[in-house]
C-alpha cells in the first residue's frame, strides 16, 4: 500500500511541477499509476528471473558433482515448473543410492586432509612469523642500522612468507 501511495503522491508532484491542466490530471494520473505499477511489475519479473537462473545454474553444477560418482539423471533443464521436480527427484535417488555412503566417506576424507594442510599451513606460517618478528628486534636494537638494511630483511621475511603460502596452496 505504502509503494500505492508514494506513487499517488508523486502523480501528484508531476501534475504540479509539470502544470499538467486540470482537465487532463485524472488522466495523467492514470497513466502515471499504471506506468508505475507496470515498471514494478518488470522489475519483479526480472528479479525473479534472475533468481531462476541461479537456481538452475546451483543445480546443474550438483548435479555433474553427483554424476561423476554415479549414474545420475542429467542436470535439469531451466524449466521452471521441471527444476523442482528434477531436483527432487535426484536427492531422492542420491539418498537412496549405495553410492551414498561412500560419497560421504570421500568427503569427510577430503575435509580432514583439507583440514590437516590448513592447520599444517597455520603452524608454518606462525612460526615464520615469530622467527621474523625475533630476528626484525634484535636487527632493530642493534645500535648502528640503516634503514635500508631493516627494510631488505622485511622484504626478505615478506618473500619467506609468500613463498611458504605458495608452497601449501601448490599441495
Amino acid at each position: 500500500y505504502q509503494r500505492r501511495v508514494r506513487a499517488t503522491d508523486h502523480a501528484e508532484d508531476h501534475i504540479k511541477d509539470y502544470r499538467i491542466p486540470c482537465f487532463a490530471e485524472d488522466a495523467f494520473r492514470t497513466e502515471f499509476l499504471n506506468f508505475v505499477t507496470e515498471q514494478q511489475d518488470l522489475l519483479v519479473q526480472e528479479e525473479g528471473d534472475l533468481l531462476v537462473a541461479d537456481i538452475a545454474e546451483a543445480l546443474e553444477d550438483s548435479v555433474e558433482i553427483w554424476q561423476s560418482y554415479g549414474n545420475c539423471d542429467p542436470p535439469p533443464s531451466v524449466d521452471i515448473l521441471k527444476i523442482e521436480e528434477e531436483f527432487g527427484k535426484i536427492c531422492y535417488e542420491l539418498y537412496h543410492s549405495p553410492l551414498l555412503p561412500a560419497l560421504r566417506a570421500r568427503e569427510n576424507k577430503a575435509a580432514s586432509e583439507l583440514r590437516d594442510l590448513v592447520k599444517q599451513r597455520n603452524e608454518e606460517l606462525k612460526r615464520i612469523q615469530e622467527h621474523h618478528v625475533l630476528s626484525m628486534e634484535e636487527y632493530v636494537n642493534r645500535s648502528n642500522v640503516e634503514s635500508t638494511a631493516v627494510n631488505d630483511l622485511a622484504a626478505s621475511q615478506m618473500e619467506q612468507r609468500q613463498n611458504c603460502e605458495l608452497k601449501s596452496t601448490l599441495r
